[in-house]
């Protein structure tokens, strides 16, 4: 709840900002205009695809989440579990080379418990092909008290492939073809991203002037 009530309230910020950038002139014109400009980039990456990797913005916030209180990763309760899922620590014992197709079931025999199938994956047929690789390209990977975040990660790297959790699933596509953005649905990034929006909103107020102030002189230097 909270989550929705902080994203509101910036994006009510943003539209009053806006119409002041269209209803009034001079400096509060570029006061308004400079703050919703900046404000409305920082917000950009929660309305982009989501991925196992972020933007520097989605970097930035996670590196200070284990500093403070724990928040769940996802809105969406099918999310969070698979996510729940990935921070286990899974062993990974593969040491010789192994098809995809091997990997992946494993994975869903290890996660699967008496009242959980396990975790359901999804390959996209498209992205294997535009990565060249199928479900028997092999991968390599011995590790142990590893979460399973990252060791499918680093094992799907090894074939140019990348993951993201959707709908309650894990989906595995062509990584050049994902975009590395910040999840959309984690309460976290969405408030950090809600809170450098106000800051550079106000940083934007205050370049908004400066700039205006600028290109005002360069013109009347012009004309002269």
């Amino acid at each position: 709840m909270w989550t929705g009530v902080t994203l509101l309230l910036t994006l009510a910020l943003i539209g009053m900002a806006s119409l002041v950038a269209v209803l009034s002139r001079g400096r509060q014109r570029a006061v308004g205009l400079g703050a919703a400009l900046f404000a409305v980039g920082c917000l950009m990456p929660l309305w982009q695809r989501p991925s196992d990797s972020t933007g520097t913005s989605g970097r930035l916030l996670d590196s200070i989440r284990p500093w403070l209180p724990p928040m769940a990763r996802s809105t969406d309760p099918a999310n969070r579990r698979v996510l729940e899922i990935l921070d286990r620590p899974i062993p990974m014992p593969f040491p010789d080379e192994t098809p995809l197709s091997n990997v992946l079931a494993y994975i869903r025999q290890a996660t699967a418990t008496p009242t959980d199938r396990g975790l359901q994956v999804y390959v996209d047929p498209i992205g294997m092909q535009e990565a060249e690789r199928s479900l028997n390209s092999t991968v390599q990977i011995d590790l142990d008290n590893i979460p399973l975040k990252k060791t499918l990660k680093l094992s799907l790297d090894q074939l140019g492939l990348a993951y993201e959790v959707k709908d309650g699933y894990l989906s595995i596509n062509c990584a050049e073809s994902m975009d590395l953005h910040v999840d959309p649905q984690d309460p976290f990034q969405i408030v950090g991203h809600c809170l450098l929006a106000l800051v550079a909103a106000g940083i934007g107020a205050m370049a908004g002037p400066i700039a205006a102030g600028s290109r005002r002189e360069q013109e009347t230097r012009v004309s002269t």
